[in-house]
């Protein structure tokens, strides 16, 4: 079962949406509509909701801000569904067409296998009838995520790239350094409102925002390589650091969990601005990807 929310941002319409787990919502996950554009299509498993919230509304096209099944999964029902094209990532193209998403079975679980979609590759920019997005190469949460700026506007479609200003996880397969230089991307641009796909406020400063998220892992970097420094093994620097690992980390056996951002945060190199000295990351011994 799945349950949504729905709120307004001027002409931004937001939904979001989750599966539920002992009638309970387990990872939220954001679709935007605006100007007859779907922003990003929300989870295979919510197709019901996601339907029934565009039914009434004239769809003409849908942008993907990555391939992750999260957001991918109902672009192709969508296309079928308003007979209309779908763009996304070039490198995602192959993974979305024949849906050759590498999937752990708690993502199965959680969001649902991702229908086939044959979309269009995105170009420098995307245009509706009253608006014209930049798109912009934002990779590290995933190889091939792009976020989505209108300058007129002054709005900002992150996908996945900001999340939080303070994470306590990661996944075992996203590039650390990537989306740091990503973030750090957005900062030049001017002041945008920030619509995130898990965050669950609309965030009227990007800048404001990811400065906050970028201050807080060079932070926790420092500190990690402190302890390590000190002997400290990775388990230990975890329990310091982010506490106790949560129920996720046991589910996914270990694909997201606090101890993959420690060893991102160690294996991290500074750079020359950044002034933080090298460190090598510290292994602990113990068996098992959550220890």
């Amino acid at each position: 079962m799945a349950v949504v929310e729905y709120e307004e941002f001027g002409p931004v319409r937001r939904w979001r949406v989750s599966r539920t787990l002992l009638g309970r919502p387990v990872f939220w996950v954001s679709f935007f509509l605006v100007d007859g554009l779907v922003l990003d299509a929300g989870p295979t498993v919510a197709w019901p909701v996601v339907e029934a919230a565009l039914a009434s509304h004239a769809i003409r096209q849908v942008v993907l801000t990555h391939h992750h099944e999260d957001h991918s999964g109902n672009a192709g029902r969508l296309a079928e569904r308003f007979r209309c094209p779908v763009h996304a990532p070039a490198d995602a193209l192959p993974l979305l067409e024949h849906g050759d998403i590498p999937l752990t079975w708690y993502r199965r679980y959680v969001w649902g296998l991702p229908a086939p979609v044959r979309a269009l590759p995105l170009g420098s920019e995307l245009a509706t009838e009253r608006h014209r997005f930049r798109v912009l190469p934002t990779p590290g949460h995933s190889p091939d995520h792009v976020c989505l700026y209108e300058p007129r506007e002054g709005w900002l479609f992150t996908g996945d790239v900001f999340l939080h200003d303070r994470i306590k996880m990661m996944r075992w397969d996203e590039d650390l350094p990537g989306e740091v230089a990503s973030l750090e991307s957005l900062l030049a641009l001017p002041r945008a409102r920030l619509f995130c796909g898990h965050y669950p406020r609309v965030v009227e400063d990007h800048r404001e925002a990811i400065a906050a998220k970028l201050a807080h892992l060079r932070g926790l970097r420092e500190r990690a390589r402190e302890l390590a420094g000190r002997g400290e093994a990775v388990g230990g620097i975890r329990r310091r650091l982010l506490g106790r690992e949560e129920g996720v980390a046991y589910l996914s056996r270990g694909n997201l969990s606090k101890r993959n951002l420690v060893e991102k945060l160690l294996a991290w190199q500074a750079s020359p601005e950044d002034g933080t000295p090298a460190a090598r990351p510290v292994a602990d011994g113990r068996a098992g990807p959550v220890a």
